[in-house]
């Protein structure tokens, strides 16, 4: 076993593919991603100071650059550094990205980074040959940073990221059903320093999408959505004694979308927390204990914990993690394909979510050991995730031909599969966090909630 798994786990490095992500295709372009049993849709990833909002960006790799994720750590004597990346491969893919890093003081950092991609529709299905055309991605994003000499940092980043694709239809043979546009503008801003003794880490960002759904066949329903995301965060933490502290965190986040399918929704989460740390050289404890409320009204105590015991070459660890995790708005809205004024059986609403669906709170327990060496490392892993209510959809036929997507409930929903990683491909500090309750994702940028 321990040779299939790392046989299985050499594809995730060569292609830049992280621990519970799913490619569609070797672009990178389309996929899904879970992490301990739950569907990445709806989650919310970061990439400091940027927020992006899960509901429709569910696939934060696409949102990726392909050009070295690490900052430029030269000093005065190399100011300014440029770095390009080209690559071509199957059904059309060309791909160039750009990155230009400035340093204007010692204390002063820019970075500025643009990808262009185009690949062959969705997929890849169809037929570049005689349907050419299809994917084009952009991604351009600006960061700066800076610090006083009273070691106060600031951080500010926007971005900009615009994706045109075709959506396949199954009509005897695969063809462009509709066309896909998303523009998303994202903005933020994050500053740690100190308050007398207390160390401070606050965090602002917004979150702008446009999506539409173009029809180029007869048949297709298209539909919109503009959506609004916006996130606080902030994090405090007090030296009491040497190797002892407390802290405190708290988090506002709200959403809205206005779509001619899912209606006009709107939900916010506002969750605080405080804890203690406890930390040595061999050991590494954070526990804290809040509180949690949705504006549909549910509340819930949360909890959230990490330990670690370091040895030479080996750790062991334990994490917990309970909070309320919001539903999609594609669960909560109403139903897709209602045309009111028809009754044939065609246009029955084909997915029918639930606008009284209560918001779930999930909970992951976790526990391993890792062990490594200079030329080997390795890490297993079991987990056990629990959600309550769990909700999925269900086909459900009304109609011998007809189907419709029902939203389903059950009380409680268990997940507790063991993961096994080895090999040197994992060896990385922050591969190693992107199985942590607050996951990092390729090369320490991406973390996700």
């Amino acid at each position: 076993m321990r040779g299939l798994m790392t046989v299985m786990a050499v594809p995730l490095a060569v292609f830049g593919v992280s621990p519970g992500e799913i490619p569609f295709d070797w672009s990178g372009q389309w996929g899904a991603i879970h992490s301990y049993g739950f569907s990445g849709w709806g989650m919310d990833s970061y990439q400091s100071p940027l927020h992006f909002n899960g509901n429709i960006a569910q696939w934060p790799r696409r949102y990726r650059f392909p050009s070295s994720a690490q900052k430029d750590d030269g000093g005065e004597d190399e100011p300014f550094r440029t770095s390009f990346a080209y690559r071509q491969g199957d059904y059309g893919l060309d791909e160039l990205s750009l990155d230009l890093q400035s340093r204007p003081g010692p204390k002063r950092a820019t970075r500025f980074r643009a990808m262009k991609r185009n690949f062959e529709d969705y997929h890849g299905l169809l037929d570049p040959v005689n349907k050419p055309g299809g994917t084009v991605q952009q991604n351009y994003r600006f960061d700066s940073e800076s610090q006083n000499t009273k070691g106060e940092k600031w951080q500010v980043g926007s971005a900009l990221f615009l994706t045109t694709g075709g959506v396949p239809r199954w009509n005897g043979q695969w063809e462009r059903g509709a066309e896909r546009r998303d523009k998303i503008l994202a903005a933020g801003a994050a500053y740690s320093g100190k308050a007398g003794s207390v160390k401070l880490r606050l965090e602002g960002s917004s979150f702008l999408q446009q999506y539409r759904n173009r029809r180029m066949v007869e048949g297709l329903t298209t539909w919109s959505a503009d959506l609004f995301s916006h996130r606080l965060h902030a994090i405090g933490e007090l030296p009491v004694q040497k190797r002892f502290s407390l802290f405190f965190s708290a988090t506002g986040r709200t959403a809205a979308v206005s779509s001619d399918t899912v209606g006009n929704q709107q939900q916010s989460y506002a969750g605080v927390a405080a804890g203690l740390r406890i930390h040595s050289s061999a050991l590494e404890n954070r526990a804290a204990i809040g509180a949690a409320r949705v504006s549909s009204g549910e509340t819930a105590v949360t909890v959230r914990g990490h330990f670690r015991l370091k040895g030479e070459g080996r750790a062991l660890f334990l994490s917990f993690k309970r909070d309320l995790q919001p539903l999609p708005f594609q669960f909560t809205g109403r139903p897709f394909m209602y045309v009111p004024d028809s009754f044939a059986p065609t246009m029955v609403p084909r997915v029918r979510p639930d606008s009284t669906a209560a918001v779930p709170t999930r909970t992951v327990i976790r526990a391993g050991v890792s062990a490594g060496g200079r030329r080997a490392s390795g890490e297993a892993t079991l987990f056990v995730s629990q959600s309550s209510p769990h909700h999925y959809f269900e086909d459900v036929r009304q109609i011998d031909y007809l189907g419709t997507l029902s939203l389903r409930s059950e009380r409680t929903g268990y997940r507790s599969p063991t993961a096994i990683r080895d090999g040197d491909i994992f060896s990385d500090t922050t591969q190693r966090l992107s199985w942590d309750s607050v996951k990092n994702c390729s090369k320490g940028e991406w973390t996700q909630e």
